[in-house]
């Protein structure tokens, strides 16, 4: 399993995870979320297979306005995070899928303290053990 950024605002890969996760969004909504996620800068990864299908996918944000449950601005805010059924229950989101003792393979930022951390540092917060 590899973490890799999509390529670009109209990846097929991405958009098909997208639509997967929110089914009752039009493809070009969609594609338009996906624009506007890109431009704004949020951090989006996918997991992809040794084959190259991508099983996985994660859209985290920096958000400024109000978050329900904070009492601060801003935050790290997870958008969407989604995994195929056939790909669930296979740590696909806790660590990639990786074995974490294989120090080579990039871990995932789909979820955890490790990834939170990644999360956090890609948008500028000073994140402390």
């Amino acid at each position: 399993m590899q973490i890799a950024a999509p390529q670009g605002s109209g990846d097929s890969a991405w958009l098909a995870l997208r639509l997967a996760l929110w089914p009752d969004v039009s493809e070009a909504e969609h594609l338009s979320g996906m624009v506007d996620a890109l431009a704004r800068g949020h951090y989006v990864r996918l997991a992809v297979t040794a084959r190259g299908s991508a099983v996985g996918f994660v859209e985290a944000s920096k958000r400024v306005d109000y978050v329900n449950g904070t009492s601060s601005s801003p935050v790290a805010f997870l958008e969407g995070l989604y995994v195929a059924p056939e790909s669930r229950r296979k740590g696909v989101a806790v660590d990639g899928g990786q074995d974490p003792r294989d120090s080579g393979v990039e871990r995932s930022v789909l979820i955890g303290f490790d990834e939170h951390r990644s999360v956090c540092s890609f948008f500028g917060f000073t994140v402390h053990p």
